[in-house]
C-alpha cells in the first residue's frame, strides 16, 4: 500500500502538478503576516504549519478543510498520543495510511521550515548571504514562484544544511520484549541484559 501511495501519489510528475497549490498558500502566509499592522509578534510556527496542512488539505481533499483550526488540533493530539506507537505499522488500512500521510506532510515540511529559520535568524552571515542571492536572481519579482527556486543554488545548500542539522526523523529506541535469535545473533530484552 505504501508502495503505491509513494508511486502514484509523491511521484515528481505528481508533486510538480500541485506547484500552484504550494505558491498560492505561500503567498497568501506572506500577504497575512505583510497586513499585519503594529507592533505585533508573531507565531511563525503556527503560521508554516497551518500553510503546510491548508497545502496538504487542498492536494488530498481539493479544497481547504471547513475546520482547519480543529483538524489542526487533531493532528496535534494524533502525534502526541501516539508518541513511540506507531498506530499506522499495526493498521495499515488506506484510511490510517492517508492521514499518516496527512500528517507527516503538514509536520515534516513545517518543522523543517521553522528550522531553517531558526539557522537563518541565528547566522547572521547566511542570511544576509541568502537575501543577497534571492535579490540578485529575483531581480526586483513582487511575487516568487516555486519554479524560481531551481535558480537559488545557496537556498538549495542552506536547505541541505538545515535537513542535516535537524533531520525530522523520530529516533524511536525499540526493545525486545522476550529473547530472540535474528541472523544467528541472540537478543535479549532489557530487563535481563546485565
Amino acid at each position: 500500500m505504501r508502495k503505491i501511495c509513494i508511486l502514484e501519489l509523491l511521484s515528481a510528475k505528481k508533486v510538480r502538478s500541485f506547484e500552484s497549490v504550494r505558491d498560492q498558500e505561500s503567498w497568501n502566509l506572506v500577504e497575512t503576516m505583510v497586513n499585519i499592522e503594529g507592533a505585533v509578534a508573531i507565531i511563525l510556527t503556527k503560521k508554516i504549519f497551518t500553510m503546510m496542512n491548508v497545502v496538504v488539505s487542498r492536494v488530498a481533499v481539493g479544497t481547504k478543510c471547513k475546520d482547519q483550526a480543529m483538524l489542526i488540533e487533531l493532528i496535534k493530539q494524533i502525534e502526541v498520543l501516539s508518541g513511540g506507537f506507531d498506530v499506522f505499522d499495526l493498521f495499515p488500512s488506506f484510511k490510517v495510511l492517508h492521514l499518516n500521510m496527512f500528517i507527516a506532510g503538514t509536520d515534516t515540511s513545517s518543522v523543517i521550515t521553522e528550522w531553517a529559520m531558526f539557522e537563518l535568524m541565528i547566522n547572521p552571515r547566511v542570511m544576509h548571504k541568502l537575501q543577497g542571492e534571492i535579490r540578485r536572481v529575483l531581480n526586483g519579482k513582487k511575487k516568487v514562484y516555486e519554479s524560481d527556486i531551481k535558480d537559488l543554488d545557496y537556498l538549495r545548500l542552506m536547505i541541505n544544511g538545515t535537513l542535516r542539522l535537524h533531520p525530522h526523523v523520530p529516533l524511536i529506541p525499540r526493545e525486545y520484549r522476550a529473547k530472540c535469535e535474528i541472523c544467528g545473533y541472540n537478543h535479549q530484552c532489557m530487563e535481563n541484559r546485565a
